[in-house]
């Protein structure tokens, strides 16, 4: 019933021709009450860090975390949402989430 907007900043430092590090600070804003998926309803921050490694020119081994704050978030099935009701299923207080990533990458 709104729009939403996301920010993600990032920086990188090559700290060698193998070795490079990064770290990221997001910021969304939430797409409001009542919606069927279980998304921040007030908006979320986050802040992730992370590493490269490249054994030889054309492939690199990546990794990193990612910390969210979610704040709140309210839940309702297709009906509910159908029917544009104020009633909800679930609802989580003061969320936070820890994302992790792995990637192997070829260049040609």
């Amino acid at each position: 019933e709104k729009d939403q907007w996301s920010i993600n900043l990032g920086v990188t430092q090559k700290l060698s021709d193998k070795w490079k590090i990064n770290g990221s600070l997001g910021w969304d804003s939430g797409v409001g009450d009542y919606i069927s998926h279980y998304t921040p309803i007030n908006g979320s921050w986050s802040a992730g860090l992370g590493v490269q490694f490249s054994p030889a020119s054309n492939y690199f081994i990546q990794t990193g975390f990612k910390y969210i704050w979610l704040d709140d978030v309210k839940g309702q099935h297709a009906k509910q949402v159908s029917e544009n009701s104020n009633l909800y299923d679930t609802e989580f207080n003061d969320n936070h989430a820890l994302s992790y990533d792995f990637k192997i990458g070829y260049r040609f």
